[in-house]
């Protein structure tokens, strides 16, 4: 649970939250846990071209992945004035255990950077009896695999 509030701008988030598996402040954080975030934002005047994003950072503060809001093609985006509960997730398995920290911008393309709150929640992914988190990469994420004998 992490509490922003920066009201002078004419947008402003004012909660962010992790919930595992529908629960705050579950640890450890296994990598098959269902993993969604919360952004509560407060826009002060409307908005029509309104960019929420995600990044995630892991502990080196190379950035594993991003996400905006616009990514999703429903049109989803805040425009009017008003409290607004975004919800979104991290698909899992997707990040191989590790640390991590979750960094959310609010922008708007005609009006330019509105807020940027780095690191705004960490978190750590664990995985019990394997060894993924040592292999190379950021992500760890489960593919399958088939086998056919073709001759005898």
């Amino acid at each position: 649970f992490c509490s922003v509030n920066n009201k002078d701008s004419h947008i402003h988030v004012q909660n962010v939250q992790l919930l595992v598996n529908g629960e705050l402040n579950k640890k450890p954080i296994l990598c098959f846990d269902k993993i969604d975030i919360i952004i509560e934002v407060m826009l002060n005047i409307s908005l029509q071209d309104i960019i929420i994003s995600m990044v995630v950072k892991n502990s080196d503060k190379e950035i594993v992945f991003m996400s905006e809001i616009n990514d999703d093609d429903d049109g989803v985006n805040p425009e009017s004035s008003g409290l607004y509960k975004i919800k979104t997730f991290i698909p899992n398995p997707l990040l191989k255990p590790s640390k991590y920290s979750l960094t959310i911008g609010t922008n708007s393309q005609s009006m330019g950077q509105l807020n940027h709150f780095e690191d705004i929640i960490y978190f750590e992914i664990i995985d019990i009896n394997t060894n993924r988190d040592q292999r190379p990469g950021f992500i760890y994420q489960k593919i399958t695999w088939s086998v056919e004998k073709v001759s005898y």
